[in-house]
């Protein structure tokens, strides 16, 4: 059984979004560069090993805000295994635009100072994304995700055909979060210390 780890056990489990947000965040602000940098690894030794990983020649990841798991160990072995790998773009509308990035030279500092994709790139199309590599606030063992609230990946994700796979840190990953019926759920939540599937497996 996952261990709710955001609050001890005198205080009550949050009950929102918005309690989940500010408990998960202060873990997050409580944790070293270090340690986030080790843990983000960590995350990423096990992503690599799901078959969807190897399969997929073009995925979908994220550059990291400073207290979010980095897949830049994923990206830069993608690159490396000569795979197209996507970014998001955060366009009008509450939604997500994907273009190809190819190196570090690709991003400029974007909305909410998040590094997004320059102009004149390749866009990727959503049914051409064998994976995709989902940031959020955090995940539960029904992998449901909590994102900040705009709704920018929920429009992005339901029009995704391939696996949307939620990377995170234990700290993020709860029992149960709350949900909208809009939300969209992922196909499988791996953190620094464990893998979640959902009805369909490894992938």
């Amino acid at each position: 059984m996952l261990k709710q780890i955001l609050w001890n056990k005198k205080q009550a489990a949050p009950e929102s979004k918005a309690d989940f947000r500010r408990e998960i965040g202060a873990e997050l602000r409580r944790m070293s560069r270090d340690e986030r940098e080790r843990l983000s690894l960590m995350a990423c030794n096990r992503a690599v090993l799901i078959p969807a990983f190897d399969r997929a020649k073009r995925i979908m990841a994220y550059m990291p805000t400073k207290y979010e798991c980095s897949p830049e160990p994923l990206i830069e072995l993608a690159w490396r295994l000569g795979k197209k790998v996507a970014f998001p773009l955060c366009v009008e509308g509450n939604d997500i635009e994907a273009y190809y990035a190819e190196d570090e030279q690709d991003f400029l500092s974007g909305r909410y100072d998040i590094l997004e994709p320059r102009s004149g790139l390749e866009r990727a199309r959503e049914d051409e994304l064998g994976l995709i590599i989902v940031p959020g606030v955090g995940f539960d063992s029904g992998l449901n995700r909590l994102g900040r609230g705009a709704g920018y990946y929920d429009r992005f994700l339901a029009r995704c055909t391939g696996v949307k796979l939620g990377l995170c840190f234990s700290c993020q990953l709860a029992e149960k979060i709350p949900t909208d019926p809009h939300d969209v759920k992922m196909d499988a939540v791996i953190t620094d210390s464990q893998s979640i599937f959902g009805e369909n497996g490894q992938f």
